[in-house]
């Protein structure tokens, strides 16, 4: 859920109740690009509203150019929001029905022209999950940033994270803006210090994200660290040894866990010259002198 996007739509009047509980359900859906993609039952079982009333809200919203429906082949349809593009229509405005009959007074009815339909090639991936990644929490104000109109044909490019990728500076730029933490601003340099060790544990997520998104996940990263006093990786001591998991002793030994059953032996010592005749003695003991 993005919070910009859900509070550009609540502000918006001139629509009919349905349509304005349909395009709140799409907002609270909506990704920080405006972009969702939930099915009509889905937003059927959200909203208590019919199919039909639904495909109406969506017909107007789409006509008032606040949404933009990118129709999918064998899966669910990819709506994407922006509220700076809503101009109000009639209320009554509604798709024509595909065999409604003709108005009393209509005169002779003319050739139907028809629009020749767009093939739109199969999704061989499926639904797309929202991307995520697991990262530190988001300081304070980070559900405030906003990804400018301009960048808004990136939404649907989603790639993975390569161990060579740099952030845009444009976009960089725009998401430090104003960004602090410990009482100082973010810069780009502190950005390049933590983008190496990010981008290993970005690319180990397999995760699928926009450039952008990519981008506004850095910038949250780095604030966190910086805001939790968290040492860059050049200042990390990486000659100190680790410790084993398994190495328990008595006094750190768990007491639940599969590991409690690990139990510390005794210290092998080596072998004297007095124990080697001791058990000499005892063999020729239990087996005879001739053992």
């Amino acid at each position: 859920m993005s919070t910009h996007i859900l509070s550009s739509c609540w502000s918006l009047t001139g629509m009919s109740p349905t349509q304005k509980l349909v395009l709140i359900s799409l907002a609270d859906q909506a990704n920080d690009d405006g972009v969702c993609w939930p099915s009509i039952r889905r937003m059927s079982e959200r909203t208590c509203l019919s199919d039909r009333a639904i495909r109406d809200a969506v017909a107007w919203l789409s006509a008032s150019g606040i949404l933009s429906v990118t129709h999918r082949y064998n899966s669910s349809n990819v709506y994407t929001i922006t509220a700076a593009n809503f101009v109000p229509v009639s209320a009554d405005y509604a798709p024509p029905a595909p065999n409604s009959p003709p108005a009393p007074n209509a005169g002779t009815p003319c050739a139907k022209r028809r629009t020749p339909l767009r093939q739109v090639p199969p999704n061989h991936q499926g639904t797309v999950r929202e991307p995520s990644i697991n990262l530190p929490p988001t300081p304070q104000g980070g559900d405030e940033d906003e990804i400018p109109a301009g960048w808004k044909e990136d939404s649907r490019r989603f790639e993975a994270m390569s161990l060579d990728w740099e952030p845009d500076p444009n976009t960089l730029g725009a998401y430090l803006n104003g960004k602090a933490a410990n009482g100082r601003p973010v810069t780009a340099a502190d950005v390049q210090a933590w983008l190496p060790d990010w981008r290993q544990s970005a690319n180990a997520s397999g995760k699928t994200m926009t450039d952008a998104q990519w981008t506004l996940m850095l910038v949250k990263y780095v604030m966190a660290c910086l805001t939790n006093d968290s040492p860059t990786p050049a200042n990390r001591k990486t000659s100190e040894p680790q410790a084993d998991p398994l190495a328990f002793t008595e006094e750190n030994r768990p007491k639940h866990g599969p590991y409690a059953l690990f139990k510390p032996g005794p210290k092998k010592t080596p072998l004297t010259d007095e124990d080697r005749d001791r058990i000499a003695q005892l063999r020729r003991q239990a087996f005879g002198d001739a053992a």
